[in-house]
């Protein structure tokens, strides 16, 4: 297992490399519900919860071999957390090299405020072997709100607010750049670049700080205006 788990109330949620997302009962370690999400998962868990209800956001990479040897599609799902049944998936097809799968090696973020409606994925390797896209996809209908083209890219994207709550998204690519957009139209607001490699860390945010480490072993604090 190479996500991190998730716990709501008396149940952890967890994916392994397997193709497995699990719901055990933490009373008892016992097996609630098992999904199959394809692949190796890298995505991990994250609960939303909609209406009263639990509901989780997950995806999965493409290893060579496992369902093609060329290109295959990577689905994004959301998941009822009670019954494991997958509520609607979006899927993008991408590709990967030996040893550097494709697909989503990050982790989703689930929007708040004028955000609520909306999920944030970045996907790797997908539109070509260098390239990949942030999308923002509507919770309730599992359709593409927008989405934006760059670098691949396996760094998580976070949600950031001002003091009227409206968001912005921030991210960062293999080409070493810092992206911030409007999250409800996709509009390029900045790009900043931090180094001359591969992010693959996910930005850490507080108030207005953010912090990322990069493949050119240096560590960047970054003031957010």
């Amino acid at each position: 297992m190479e996500t991190s788990a998730a716990i709501y109330k008396g149940y952890l949620y967890i994916a392994d490399n397997g193709g497995n997302l699990m719901c055990l009962d933490l009373n008892n370690l016992s097996l609630v519900w098992v999904q199959d999400v394809l692949d190796d998962t890298n995505s991990s868990p994250v609960l939303s919860i909609e209406n009263g209800k639990l509901y989780i956001y997950i995806s999965t990479s493409f290893h060579l071999g496992w369902r093609s040897n060329g290109r295959a599609k990577v689905p994004i799902w959301k998941i009822d957390g009670q019954t494991g049944e997958k509520i609607w998936e979006k899927s993008y097809e991408c590709s990967s090299v030996a040893d550097i799968s494709g697909g989503v090696q990050s982790t989703i973020a689930s929007g708040k405020n004028n955000l609520k409606d909306f999920i944030y994925c970045t996907i790797s390797r997908t539109g070509g072997q260098s390239r990949g896209l942030l999308a923002c996809i509507n919770k309730n209908t599992g359709k593409k709100v927008w989405e934006y083209a760059n670098s691949y890219t396996w760094s998580s994207p976070v949600c950031v607010y001002n003091s009227q709550g409206k968001g912005r998204v921030l991210y960062c690519d293999s080409g070493g750049y810092l992206y911030m957009l409007d999250g409800e139209n996709g509009k390029l607001l900045t790009k900043t670049r931090l180094s001359p490699g591969n992010i693959e860390a996910s930005p850490a945010v507080f108030k207005d700080m953010l912090v990322v480490g990069t493949r050119a072993c240096r560590i960047l604090g970054v003031k957010i205006e």
